[in-house]
C-alpha cells in the first residue's frame, strides 16, 4: 500500500513511494478539519487492509485544509481502511479522523475531529471537574463571545481546599485572563474552603458567576459564595457571600434574560432540609432569596437544578425517588407552587434531574432512572420537555439505555441547549456499559421537538481507566465537554485530570440518521422511516415496532403514519 500526500495539485511532501507503474490505480483522499482543529505539525497516515497495516507520517508544515493525498493499493482488493492521526509540535494528538472505502475507488474524504485535552495547568496530585457525584454537569459556561470557563476542584492541603477555573476560546485555545496574568488556570475562591465545596458556573453577555457552596474553617461560616468575572477575566477583589446556610450541599446556577443569575442550591434551615434560591446580580450582590420547596418528603428535598428559558425559571429537585418543580418569574416571584413532575414507579426511581431551556420557549427536563432496591440492574436516562408553566408536553425520550444502578452508573450528568436548538446530554457509565476500559463519558443530541439526531456517541479520545463526571456547554455550531480523566496520559501523568473537547456532533447537517432531514424514506437509513414532525418538517424517524396492538415506540414519539402507505413510524 502506497501514500502520496498533497495540497491540490502541489506536493506537501517529497513521494513517499518510487515512481508508479502507468497503470497503477490510486484513490484521492481530501482531508478536511473542523474549525478547533489547529496547531498540527504533523499527520500519521494508516492504510489498512485485510489485516495488514501501514502507517506513513508527514510534515504537515504551513498548509491549511483541505489537503489531499492519494493512496494505491497494487494486486489488493476489499475494504480500504484510511485513518489520518493529527499531532502537535509535542507529539500530543490534536485530531483523528477516519474513513473505510473499496480499494480501487476514485475518491474518499475525511473530517477531522478535534481530540480532547487536558484543561488543568497544576498536573500534581488530583484535579477533578467535580468529587461530588451529585454535583456533575454544572461546571461549564460560555459568555455571549463564545469563550467558555471550567471550573473545578485542585487538591485539598490539609483541611483547606481551593476550586480553580480556566479559560478557552471557542476552538478550545486557552484565552488569557487578568486573574490568571496568562493563560493558565487561577483560583476562583478567596478565602479557605472544605473537601465538600463544589463549584457551579453560568455566563450571561460576557459576564461570568462563578457559585459555590462554603465551609470557611477560620470562621467558622457556612453557605454560598459568589465571585465574578468580566469579559478580560479580571475578578472582584474577594468572593461575595450570597446567603448563610446550616448545610449548604449542593449548588446549581443559571443565567437569566435580564443579565441576572439565578442560584439554587439543597439548604438546610431550623434543621429542615429545603431546596433555596437566590437571584444574583452580575457582581455578585444579592437582589432577593427565597425558599423553593415546601413539601418534605420523607428524606426531604434535595439534588436540586435550575434553568431558565425567556422570563421564567425552573427549579426541579428529588423528593423520595420523585422529581418535583416550580417554576418562578425573572423576579423570583413563584408562578406555580411546589408540584409533582415525574413520578417514580412500583420498581424503580429518579437518582437525578437536569434542566435546560429549549428553543422558542420551556424546559427540557432530563432525568437518570436507577431500581428502586439495591445497586444492580438495569436503568435509563429520559428527555422530558414543559411549556413555560412546567407542564409536559409529548412522552419522554429515550436517551441511552445503558445505564445501570451501580454507584458508578448512577452519577448525576449534564444538560445544556446551543443557541440553534440543539440539546445536548452528557454522562457517565461503567463496567459493562462503558468504554471498554472502565467507565466512558457519552453524549447524544436532542432537536427542539424532543427527537433524537443520530446515536449516542463517545465524548473522549482518551479513554483509558475511568471518564467521569461530564459537564457540556453550547458553542456556535459545536460543544465544550469536559470531564475527570484516570488515565494519567501526558501532559498529566499524576492522579487524575480535567480533560475537555470541542464536539462537533451532526445536527442540521444530518443525513440519513434519526432525526436527519428527508424527502421520502429512500433517503433514511435502515429502520427509519421519513415523515413530517411536529415542527412541520420532514425528518428520519425510528419505524414502530410491532409488539403490540397497538405498535410500540421503545425510544418515544407517538406511532403514526407517514404519508408513504403502509408505513408509520415514532414522531415527535
Amino acid at each position: 500500500m502506497r501514500a502520496l500526500v498533497l495540497t491540490s495539485a502541489v506536493p506537501l511532501i517529497v513521494p513517499l513511494v518510487a515512481a508508479c507503474a502507468s497503470d497503477e490505480v490510486f484513490t484521492i483522499i481530501t482531508v478536511d478539519g473542523r474549525p478547533a482543529v489547529t496547531n498540527i505539525s504533523s499527520l500519521a497516515i494508516t492504510l489498512s487492509n485485510e489485516g495488514s497495516m501501514r502507517t506513513n507520517t508527514v510534515a504537515f508544515g504551513d498548509h491549511t485544509f483541505p489537503v489531499t493525498f492519494s493512496v494505491s493499493a497494487p494486486g489488493r482488493a476489499g475494504d480500504l481502511g484510511i485513518r489520518v492521526d493529527a499531532a502537535d509540535g509535542s507529539a500530543f494528538l490534536v485530531a483523528r479522523g477516519e474513513v473505510t472505502t473499496a480499494v480501487g475507488s476514485a475518491e474518499a474524504s475525511i473530517m477531522l475531529e478535534p481530540a480532547d485535552f487536558v484543561v488543568n495547568t497544576d498536573f500534581v496530585d488530583d484535579q477533578s471537574l467535580s468529587t461530588y457525584s451529585a454535583s456533575n454537569g454544572f461546571q461549564l459556561s460560555a459568555t455571549a463571545s463564545g469563550t467558555w470557563t471550567a471550573v473545578y476542584n485542585m487538591p485539598c492541603v490539609g483541611v483547606v481546599c481551593d476550586m480553580f477555573a480556566r479559560r478557552f476560546d471557542s476552538r478550545g485555545r486557552p484565552v488569557s485572563t487578568q486573574a490568571a496574568a496568562g493563560t493558565n488556570n487561577f483560583k476562583l475562591n478567596s478565602s479557605p474552603t472544605s473537601f465538600f465545596t463544589q463549584a457551579a458556573v453560568a455566563s450571561a453577555g460576557m459576564a461570568t458567576v462563578g457559585i459555590w457552596n462554603f465551609d470557611d474553617t477560620t470562621m467558622p461560616k457556612k453557605g454560598i459564595a459568589c465571585r465574578s468575572l468580566d469579559a478580560q477575566g479580571a475578578m472582584n477583589a474577594s468572593q461575595a457571600e450570597v446567603a448563610v446556610d446550616e448545610f449548604p450541599d449542593l449548588v446549581s446556577v443559571t443565567h437569566m434574560s435580564n443579565g441576572n443569575f439565578a442560584v439554587a442550591w439543597d439548604g438546610r434551615i431550623t434543621a429542615a432540609d429545603q431546596v433555596r434560591s437566590a437571584i444574583v446580580r452580575p457582581d455578585c450582590t444579592t437582589q432577593t432569596s427565597a425558599t423553593v420547596s415546601t413539601v418534605a418528603g420523607s428524606i426531604g428535598p434535595r439534588r436540586s437544578a435550575v434553568a431558565s428559558s425567556g422570563d421564567r425559571i425552573m427549579y426541579a429537585w428529588i423528593l423520595d425517588g420523585n422529581v418535583r418543580m416550580r417554576v418562578a418569574t425573572n423576579a423570583n416571584a413563584f408562578a406555580t407552587p411546589d408540584t409533582l413532575l415525574i413520578p417514580k414507579t412500583a420498581t424503580e426511581q429518579i437518582e437525578y434531574v437536569r434542566v435546560a431551556s429549549i428553543q422558542g420557549g420551556g424546559f427540557a427536563v432530563a432525568v437518570r432512572w436507577v431500581q428502586s432496591t439495591g445497586f444492580t440492574g438495569p436503568g435509563r436516562l429520559e428527555l422530558y420537555r414543559t411549556d413555560t408553566t412546567g407542564a409536559l408536553t409529548g412522552g419522554p425520550t429515550l436517551v441511552s439505555d445503558r445505564s445501570g444502578t451501580d454507584f458508578g452508573s448512577r452519577e448525576s450528568f449534564g444538560i445544556t441547549t446551543r443557541g440553534d436548538g440543539a440539546i445536548m446530554v452528557v454522562w457517565s457509565s461503567c463496567n459493562e456499559l462503558g468504554d471498554g476500559s472502565g467507565c466512558g463519558v457519552f453524549g447524544r443530541v436532542f432537536r427542539p421537538t424532543g427527537v433524537p439526531v443520530g446515536d449516542a456517541f463517545n465524548l473522549a479520545t482518551t479513554t483509558d481507566n475511568d471518564q467521569t463526571g461530564p459537564s457540556v456547554v453550547g458553542l456556535d455550531g459545536a460543544f465544550a465537554a469536559a470531564w475527570s480523566d484516570r488515565s494519567s496520559a501526558e501532559p498529566d501523568r499524576s492522579g487524575s485530570a480535567v480533560r475537555a473537547r470541542i464536539l462537533y456532533p451532526v445536527f442540521d447537517d444530518a443525513s440519513r440518521v434519526l432525526g436527519a432531514r428527508c424527502t421520502t424514506s429512500s433517503d433514511c437509513a435502515a429502520g427509519l422511516s421519513c415523515g413530517k414532525g411536529s415542527d412541520n418538517v420532514s425528518r428520519c424517524f425510528a419505524s414502530c415496532i410491532n409488539g403490540g396492538p397497538p405498535p410500540v415506540c421503545p425510544g418515544g414519539g407517538t406511532c403514526s403514519p407517514v404519508g408513504e402507505i403502509g408505513i408509520s413510524a415514532c414522531m415527535f
